[in-house]
């Protein structure tokens, strides 16, 4: 039966009545990923975000885990409460885009117009076939959250305007198949072990070429009398020279240069899968392909006395080293580091 851990709230939702499939995994059927084209009731209210989403008369249940945002889980085979939901017979998908928690309203602002673009779901679904590939290929106990569906729901919705889109954009229903993330949205910051699986992982993608960090949403390091100016997006901090990250940060600028990024990595994880204990990664609309390959990379550690961790390069005690460390994962993506690390080696950055 559905996790009776899982947190969250059950809602109503309510089916797009002009929705149609633009594209479907062999696995599902096009009626399957029909019944799953749902909006929340909030959503489908007049709002800032988007225009009018024409619907059908009929309500169908979902569930939306603590911390989904704008996704929330739709039962395909049937129209019975969550409780009485059976992972192991029915289809359940996990829909993104089906818009905001009916306790709330939709906004123009990052993370809470409830829309998924569809430029980001063709990303999505493009960019996780990439790294399923890539993990087929390689012995690491870890795969992917399989998208299953993309679904037009004729609707048009507005984008924060940090994406660049200045005009009303197409939405999308992204279909996956059902996970369960950790119910704390920073899960995975305060575990040591989680934390390194992460690091780990962003730098076996950095040798194929491809990254889980992007220059927008890195931290630019600047030089200052007081000691450093820490920004990150269009929020900035400062650093004293008595500051104990202050050294290690301050090393991260080349010597002669006035600033210098740092990014981190952003490899999002499922909790075990309750089918086959291996855990997934999700979320692959901020994935692309590497241009930067020597930016300094920031450990994001919970208890470290900056905010975001120290900085990690080969040169570092705590680079991976094959032998050295508890899980599997750990310990073959430390070997394969081992042998590249030269990679790595040099911080030389761009000119700003």
């Amino acid at each position: 039966m559905f996790d009776t851990s899982e947190t969250g709230q059950a809602e109503p939702a309510i089916p797009a009545a002009n929705a149609r499939v633009l594209w479907s995994a062999k696995d599902v059927s096009p009626e399957q990923v029909l019944r799953a084209a749902v909006f929340s009731l909030c959503q489908v209210q007049p709002n800032e975000v988007n225009g009018p989403i024409t619907t059908t008369s009929s309500q169908r249940p979902t569930f939306r885990p603590q911390g989904y945002g704008r996704a929330a889980l739709v039962n395909c085979s049937h129209d019975r409460p969550h409780h009485e939901w059976d992972m192991q017979s029915d289809l359940i998908l996990d829909v993104k885009g089906c818009g905001v928690s009916n306790d709330t309203r939709p906004r123009a602002a990052h993370h809470a117009t409830g829309l998924l673009t569809l430029v980001e779901g063709i990303q999505e679904v493009l960019m996780e076939g990439i790294v399923h590939t890539l993990l087929e290929h390689v012995d690491l106990e870890l795969k992917t959250a399989r998208p299953k569906a993309l679904v037009d729901p004729s609707v048009v919705g507005m984008c924060p305007p940090e994406y660049g889109f200045p005009k009303p954009q197409p939405a999308v229903l992204l279909m996956r198949e059902t996970h369960k993330r950790p119910s704390n949205a920073l899960a995975g910051t305060e575990d040591h072990e989680k934390s390194r699986n992460t690091l780990y992982l962003e730098l076996w993608l950095r040798k194929l070429g491809l990254s889980t960090t992007k220059r927008a949403f890195s931290f630019h390091l600047k030089r200052h009398a007081y000691g450093l100016r820490v920004t990150r997006v269009q929020k900035s901090f400062d650093v004293a020279k008595d500051h104990p990250a202050f050294a290690e940060m301050n090393n991260l600028i080349p010597v002669g240069a006035t600033g210098a990024f740092a990014v981190y990595p952003n490899v999002q994880l499922t909790c075990d899968s309750q089918l086959d204990g291996i855990p997934r990664i999700i979320d692959f609309g901020h994935f692309n392909f590497l241009t930067h390959p020597n930016d300094p990379i920031v450990l994001r550690l919970w208890d470290a006395p900056f905010e975001w961790g120290p900085s990690m390069g080969p040169d570092n005690p705590a680079w991976p080293k094959a032998g050295t460390h508890q899980t599997a994962l750990c310990d073959r993506l430390a070997l394969s580091f081992e042998q590249s690390a030269e990679c790595l080696q040099s911080y030389d950055l761009p000119p700003e």
